[in-house]
């Protein structure tokens, strides 16, 4: 396999700890993603904040307008540099429960973010004759040959932790 430089999200969105939690949790919202690397002002990897971290604010009445990010957010990360096997960091993953891992220069910097679904997608890229999903066929407006009446897209997450150990 290749190395995180070649398949890692480089424009990737950050946060730093002194930002209102609320303004944190519109930048998921509008967004659309899951999880934002928390930095200093050298842009050094100091913590990770993500939806589930988000989930404790549900229904508490004492958080206040003024908390920021450093009051939810993971401070121990597990991060890989850059010229990381992807191999490595797929074996990370599978063994636990995180959907992410940022991904860091020389200097701790963090200059990117691999997801797990980018390592399918470079499986998928890089095996031979793998085209069209390994020759299943292909996706389309009708979802034939897939799942049976369209339903394949039901969607369900087991992940029971996607941040504890992250720390």
């Amino acid at each position: 396999m290749g190395k995180a430089r070649e398949i890692m999200m480089r424009d990737i969105l950050t946060v730093q700890e002194d930002v209102p939690i609320y303004l944190a949790i519109g930048i998921l919202i509008q967004r659309g993603i899951s999880g934002l690397p928390v930095v200093d002002t050298d842009d050094h990897l100091v913590g990770i904040i993500t939806e589930k971290d988000m989930l404790r604010l549900v229904n508490d009445e004492t958080v206040a307008e003024t908390q920021t990010v450093s009051d939810y957010m993971v401070r121990e990360v597990k991060s890989f540099p850059q010229e990381t096997d992807i191999d490595d960091i797929r074996n990370f993953l599978i063994a636990r429960p995180f959907r992410r891992v940022p991904i860091v220069d020389e200097k701790g910097k963090v200059v990117g973010i691999i997801s797990r679904r980018d390592i399918i997608s470079y499986f998928l890229e890089t095996r031979d004759g793998m085209n069209n999903f390994g020759g299943a066929g292909t996706v389309d407006d009708d979802n034939e040959g897939i799942g049976s009446g369209g339903d394949f897209f039901e969607s369900v997450d087991n992940d029971e932790d996607e941040n504890e150990g992250m720390a």
